[in-house]
């Protein structure tokens, strides 16, 4: 049996405002959504399924249900087709989502990643939806533990953790303080969290100090290429500027929405729209490969556009980093050089292997570059005095730097590369 009504779809969010639209002013448009829900792997749904699809809202006055298509399975697999029918209001400054989803028992167990669309035609083919594992999309907080990423989400005695695509089912454990759950027959593997951190063993190999990953900061920029556009979140705006400085639109910032690992937000008026998911993790330009801390994903009006976000010097500031090699050559036993960037400054300072030193960095789009080093005065054993000059000389002329799978920050140029990993990992 299918049914309309103005329910929340059960995705572990927040209860809303119903359908009515804000000032009580009701629909004057109807609205026809259609389309199917689907997946590729062979796993039946039990009979007992329900599949969701729901419409919300996003204006000046909040987040609202517009409506929410229940379909009783019993039985039925994918694909689902689906028909939604609702009244909406005509011209309102407003972002309109539809995602889908399955749940068992009442609780998620797939859905599709929110999808904007345009109202202004009624009747909208969405074609074939997604149907995505909810631990891909939706489970718990982010962390970043160094290089790994993890997800964990605890609901009464139920407890869930992902870890580079790996699942645990956890049980809570007595601890001395903060909450610990442990894997469901491995002792081995625990999360421990306390406050925004957490200790984690995986089979026990300990992690690095794990910490919540909080929302991208404003003010936010992000850009993209082929075409050029840029994006800047701040002071309640979003400014955009599309097709390489043709066309440039500034809309109203409506709610924003963190998920797991992607933070959405939205923005409109009358005449355009905009949908933004920003996650954290690691993106290269496409065309300088210069890295930044965000990925994201802009819908604007009928069109999609990926690319990065952030600051590079986020990926650099925050942390100390010491270097293990050399242009290839490693560096000599039980010494030190390290690198600590200050964004306020604009230096770098550390120990070359004897002496301490500071210089001027310069980050552009194409890349970083340093200048103006000063060291100390000391004297060292000559191995050591010859390595310092090859580092100083190695960071005179990097031109490059970039992240890799590791960890690790390697910085190139024409007189040779480094290696370095960070001792410790910045507060988000």
């Amino acid at each position: 049996m299918n049914t309309v009504r103005t329910a929340m779809l059960a995705l572990g969010l927040a209860a809303l405002a119903g359908c009515q639209a804000p000032g009580g002013a009701m629909p004057a448009e109807t609205l026809l959504v259609q389309g199917t829900l689907t997946y590729p792997e062979r796993i039946a749904l039990p009979s007992d399924s329900v599949a969701t699809v729901e419409l919300r809202r996003f204006d000046a006055s909040g987040e609202h249900v517009a409506a929410v298509l229940e379909i009783t399975l019993q039985g039925r697999q994918v694909p689902i087709p689906f028909l939604l029918e609702t009244g909406i209001e005509a011209g309102a400054a407003a972002v309109y989502e539809v995602r889908g989803g399955v749940t068992l028992a009442g609780r998620a167990y797939r859905v599709t990643r929110p999808l904007m669309i345009d109202p202004a035609g009624g009747e909208i083919d969405l074609g074939l939806l997604r149907l995505l594992p909810v631990d891909q999309v939706a489970i718990g907080t982010h962390y970043l533990c160094g290089p790994v990423d993890l997800l964990f989400g605890a609901e009464g005695e139920n407890a869930r953790m992902v870890v580079n695509g790996q699942v645990f089912d956890m049980a809570p454990a007595r601890a001395a303080s903060g909450a610990l759950y442990r894997a469901l027959g491995d002792e081995t593997t625990f999360f421990h969290g306390k406050g925004k951190e957490a200790l984690v063993e995986i089979e026990g190999r300990r992690l690095p100090t794990c910490r919540q990953a909080e929302p991208p900061a404003q003010p936010f920029r992000a850009r993209g290429q082929e075409p050029g556009w840029n994006v800047t979140l701040a002071d309640g705006r979003a400014e955009l500027v599309l097709d390489y400085g043709q066309q440039r639109v500034s809309l109203p910032l409506f709610a924003t929405s963190s998920e797991a690992r992607v933070t959405r937000f939205r923005a409109a008026d009358g005449t355009h729209r905009m949908a933004m998911d920003v996650a954290r993790r690691q993106c290269n330009d496409s065309m300088s490969g210069m890295p930044y801390p965000y990925v994201v994903a802009l819908e604007v009006d009928d069109r999609v556009l990926t690319g990065c976000g952030g600051e590079p010097i986020d990926l650099l500031a925050g942390r100390e980093w010491v270097v293990e090699d050399l242009d290839g050559g490693g560096i000599i036993d039980r010494s030190r050089i390290t690198l600590e960037f200050d964004p306020q400054s604009g230096r770098v300072h550390g120990l070359g292997s004897c002496n301490r030193y500071n210089a001027g960095y310069a980050l552009s789009g194409e890349g970083i570059s340093f200048s103006g080093a000063a060291a100390t005065r000391m004297a060292c054993a000559p191995a050591l005095m010859n390595q310092e000059q090859k580092f100083f000389r190695i960071l005179e002329g990097v031109n490059r730097f970039d992240i890799d799978a590791t960890g690790a920050l390697r910085l190139s140029g024409a007189a040779g590369s480094l290696k370095a990993y960070p001792t410790s990992v910045p507060p988000r």
